[in-house]
């Protein structure tokens, strides 16, 4: 009783390798959302959060570096955006309201256009 043997290429065992690869690093890029792992961030923490309304103000602070942590759209007529408070983070608003704020203009421009993209998203 004879066994058949299939013998590979190199190429074949490259090819084998790099399908198995990519299907792995699919099954790594699945998340699976359980509630525990969601973020959740108090709407009256003003010690560790920055709350504001304003699109504009948002917009400078993140082209200025700051971590925008959440959007807030549990209201229908107006979102709250909500910063991680981090050290200059209230010099740069009093710079923004003071009109001496420097960022760059076309960063603040995509950084608009990203906030209103993820506001009118699901």
């Amino acid at each position: 009783m004879s066994k058949d043997i299939h013998m590979i290429t190199e190429e074949e065992a490259r090819v084998s390798a790099f399908v198995d690869n990519i299907a792995k690093k699919e099954e790594e890029e699945v998340i699976d959302y359980r509630e525990e792992d969601v973020l959740r961030v108090p709407l009256d923490d003003y010690a560790h959060y920055l709350y504001t309304f304003d699109l504009g103000v948002s917009a400078a602070l993140v082209t200025a570096g700051f971590e925008l942590v959440w959007i807030d759209k549990s209201n229908p007529r107006k979102v709250q955006f909500i910063f991680k408070k981090k050290k200059g983070i209230g010099q740069a608003l009093d710079e923004y309201w003071s009109n001496k704020l420097r960022v760059k203009a076309r960063s603040l421009n995509d950084n608009t256009k990203m906030l209103k993209n993820r506001l009118y998203s699901d």
